[in-house]
């Protein structure tokens, strides 16, 4: 049986594509990583100790579910449940004190509790209402290990004086003035047009070169190395099928 040599010109296309975007958004990847590396936070915010004062927040929690396989393809599956929650403010610079302005949501986990048997099952809704029963973790605001965002331990009280940060004067309008603000230093994550922050942006530069530096490149390279080799073998297979059938 002949094999369709438009398929295997389909499946080499595919390679060939593959490694070469995954070549070139690996080039662009390891720039940008060299890009943001070079920023020094401080050269763009000023710390405004104890000059935002909150004026709203919200937090919405939902609970999910996903599956990981452990150890790879071959592997067990995990099945989690857990806690979402997103959470931002309204808040306004004392600088400013007639703009309201909103903080970047965050979002965080909690809760996460591995299910044995999900077939059939939807998540338990109970993981984000914690009460001193059943000994569940309540919102804690946490960024990253013990560092908070915002108000340690939990939502911010309205009303409560928070640092904040504010661009710099020469960076894009300082108090909001320019409202391209945003897209001038996008790594900071900014959620709002002036970009002021209540987050510390030496942690949102962190997070951007760890966001950047994700092997995507090399996973669309890795799997265009998987279907040639694929292509090769069922090519050589269909081949000595071929030459059997002339014999």
């Amino acid at each position: 049986m002949p094999i369709d040599k438009s398929l295997l010109l389909l499946l080499a296309t595919m390679c060939i594509g593959l490694i070469i975007g995954g070549s070139i958004l690996q080039v662009n990847s390891r720039k940008k990583v060299s890009s943001l590396q070079e920023i020094e936070p401080t050269n763009f915010f000023t710390l405004e100790s104890k000059s935002c004062t909150i004026v709203d927040s919200s937090i919405t929690s939902i609970t999910k579910r996903t599956s990981t396989r452990d150890g790879g393809s071959n592997g067990s599956v995990r099945t989690e449940d857990f806690c979402e929650d997103a959470v931002y403010y309204t808040f306004v610079w004392n600088g400013s004190p007639n703009v309201n302005v909103t903080s970047r949501t965050l979002v965080t986990i909690r809760n996460v509790r591995q299910i044995s048997f999900a077939i059939g099952t939807k998540p338990r809704d109970e993981l984000c209402i914690a009460t001193s029963e059943n000994g569940l973790m309540p919102y804690e605001g946490v960024l990253k290990e013990d560092t908070p965002f915002v108000c340690a331990g939990g939502l911010c009280e309205l009303g409560t004086v928070v640092d904040c940060w504010r661009p710099k004067d020469d960076v894009c309008g300082g108090d909001g003035g320019d409202e391209s603000c945003s897209d001038n230093i996008d790594w900071a994550n900014c959620g709002n047009s002036q970009c002021l922050k209540l987050v510390d942006p030496s942690f949102e530069l962190a997070m951007a070169i760890l966001d950047a530096g994700f092997p995507i490149g090399i996973m669309l390279i890795v799997f265009g190395i998987i279907f040639g080799i694929f292509g090769s073998v069922v090519s050589m297979c269909f081949c000595k099928g071929d030459k059997k059938e002339v014999y």
